[in-house]
C-alpha cells in the first residue's frame, strides 16, 4: 500500500500481479530531484495464511556520491534541500542522519499524522523500518523512551494468527548486552569441554539452571536476578529486557480480547453516570475496583529464559513442536491437566533467514493437524501431516537483530539448520499469566513490572 498521510489522504492498494514490476521512488531520488519525484510512504499487510513470494531489489548510488539537484533541473528554482553524501541519507546508514543536520521527512510526517490515529511512529509499529527512528532517538536517549507496545494491527494479527512480529522491539544497547551474555555463556560451555549441539543449541540462564523448588528466586525479582547473575555493566539492561520491555508486549497478548457486549454495557453505564454526580462517583469506584481485580488476575510472570545458538555450518534444526507440549508432562504431574497457555518472545540477536534457521510458524488461522492437541507431544501421524501438509502452509519469519517474534505456546513451529558461516543467536523469553503450577511454580513465576497488565 502507498500513501498513509499527506495531501493525498489515506492508503492506496497496489495490486501484486505475477510478473509485474512495482517501482518505488526512495528518499535519494526525492532529494536529488529537488522534490519533483516523491518518495512514497509504503507498507505491506498480511493477506491470509497462504504464503506469497516477491523479489525486492534496491538500486542506489555509491555512499560517496554527492546528492544535490542539478542546475538544469533547478532552472532558476531554489534548492529545497542541502547537499549531502548518499551514505549520510541512505536507509542503510540511518545512524548518520542526525549528524548531517537533515530533518527526516517521513518521520516528521508520521509525527504529524495524528489524523491517521497515532502520535508518530512508536517503537514496535508495523510501519516500514525506513522511517528512521535513529534520527530522532539517539542511543543516549533511548532508555527514557516508553516501553514498546503492540500496535493495533499487530494485536489483531496476534489474535487471528497466534503470532506477531514486533520490529525494533529492543534498542541497540539492549541487543548488545544480550549478545555479550550469550557469547560469555557459550565460551564457558565450550571452555568446559561442552558442545552446543549436545545441549540442543540451548544456553540456560543461569548456566546452573533454574533455582530449586521453594527458593525465593523462583518468584521474587530481586532474588531471581541475584541468583541469575549478570555482568555488572549489563545488569540494568538485562533486567529491563526480562522484567519490563518484553513483559509489556506479553501482557497485551495475554489480556483477553474485548467483548462487544461488555463494551456496550460500559458505554451505557458511562451515559447513565453522567446524569448525576453520585452515580458517577459510584461507577468510578466500581471501575477502579474492577481494574485492581483485573491487574491481580493478569499478573505477568517470567516463566523461562534462555538463549538458542545454532553454531555456524553445523545444523541445529528443530522438528515441528509447540512450546506448550514441552510442559505437558510436568503440568500433568502437578495435577493441572497440562500447562496453561503462555507466550514466547523469540528475539534474534543476528539477522535471521531460512539460511541460518529462522522460525517457521503454522498460523493458527491456517488448517491444523487433524485430531492433534496443541499442548501435547506430537504423534507420528501429526508429525507426518506437518511435514507433508504443514510445510506448504507455514510462514518463514525473517527478522533483524532487535525484533521480537511473539507467539503462543500452542502454535506449531519448527526451524531449519544453520548453513551459514556465522553463529545464529536468539534470546528466548517466555511469560505466563500468573504462576503456572500455583504456589509451586512449574519453572519460574518471577513477577514482572506491574505496568504490564494495567496498560
Amino acid at each position: 500500500e502507498l500513501g498513509g498521510g499527506g495531501e493525498g489522504g489515506g492508503w492506496v492498494d497496489v495490486g501484486a500481479r505475477p510478473g509485474a514490476l512495482i517501482v518505488n521512488v526512495g528518499d535519494i531520488l526525492h532529494y536529488w530531484s529537488n522534490g519533483l519525484l516523491k518518495s512514497a510512504r509504503h507498507r505491506v499487510l498480511g493477506g491470509g495464511w497462504r504464503s506469497r513470494l516477491s523479489l525486492v531489489y534496491f538500486c542506489m548510488p555509491g555512499y560517496d556520491t554527492r546528492i544535490e539537484a542539478p542546475a538544469v533541473l533547478l532552472a532558476g528554482a531554489i534548492a529545497r534541500y542541502p547537499t549531502f553524501l548518499c551514505g549520510q541519507r541512505s536507509h542503510f546508514a540511518q545512524g548518520l542522519r542526525d549528524r548531517c543536520g537533515l530533518p527526516d521527512r517521513q518521520l516528521l510526517a508520521a509525527q504529524a499524522g495524528a489524523a491517521e490515529g497515532g502520535a508518530g511512529r512508536a517503537r514496535g509499529s508495523p510501519l516500514p523500518r525506513g522511517e528512521a527512528e535513529e534520527a530522532a532517538e539517539p542511543a543516549k536517549r533511548r532508555r527514557a523512551l516508553p516501553l514498546c507496545r503492540l500496535a493495533p494491527e499487530l494485536l489483531r494479527q496476534w489474535r487471528a494468527r497466534g503470532f506477531a512480529v514486533v520490529r525494533s522491539a529492543l534498542a541497540p544497547a539492549e541487543v548488545a548486552a544480550l549478545r555479550r551474555e550469550s557469547d560469555a555463556l557459550q565460551a564457558a560451555l565450550e571452555g568446559a569441554g561442552g558442545d552446543l549441539l549436545e545441549e540442543q543449541c540451548v544456553l540456560e540462564v543461569p548456566a546452573s539452571g533454574p533455582p530449586p523448588e521453594g527458593h525465593p528466586a523462583r518468584v521474587d525479582p530481586a532474588a531471581y536476578f541475584a541468583h541469575r547473575g549478570a555482568a555488572a555493566a549489563d545488569a540494568a539492561p538485562l533486567r529491563h529486557i526480562a522484567l519490563e520491555a518484553l513483559p509489556a508486549l506479553a501482557a497485551e497478548a495475554l489480556r483477553p480480547a474485548p467483548c462487544a457486549a461488555a463494551a456496550d454495557d460500559a458505554a451505557t453505564a458511562e451515559a447513565d453516570a453522567t446524569a448525576a454526580a453520585a452515580e458517577t462517583a459510584a461507577v468510578s469506584a466500581t471501575a477502579a475496583a474492577a481494574a485492581d481485580d483485573t491487574a491481580a488476575e493478569l499478573a505477568v510472570c517470567l516463566f523461562n529464559e534462555h538463549y538458542v545458538v545454532k553454531p555456524a555450518g553445523r545444523g541445529g534444526g528443530f522438528a515441528w513442536h509447540t512450546d506448550g507440549a514441552l510442559q505437558h508432562e510436568a503440568g500433568l504431574a502437578l495435577g493441572s491437566g497440562g500447562a496453561a497457555e503462555y507466550v514466547s518472545l523469540w528475539c534474534p540477536l543476528d539477522t535471521v533467514s531460512p539460511a541460518n534457521g529462522c522460525l517457521r510458524l503454522l498460523p493458527s488461522d491456517a488448517p491444523q493437524p487433524p485430531s492433534a492437541a496443541a499442548d501435547a507431544p506430537a504423534s507420528e501421524a501429526t508429525l507426518r501431516w506437518l511435514e507433508e501438509e504443514g510445510e506448504a502452509l507455514a510462514v518463514d519469519v525473517c527478522a533483524e537483530a532487535g525484533d521480537a517474534v511473539l507467539f503462543s505456546s500452542r502454535l506449531w513451529h519448527c526451524s531449519g539448520p544453520n548453513r551459514t558461516g556465522a553463529d545464529r543467536r536468539v534470546y528466548y523469553g517466555q511469560y505466563s499469566r500468573g504462576a503456572i503450577g500455583g504456589d509451586a511454580p512449574l519453572c519460574l513465576a518471577v513477577r514482572t513490572r506491574d505496568i504490564s497488565i494495567a496498560i
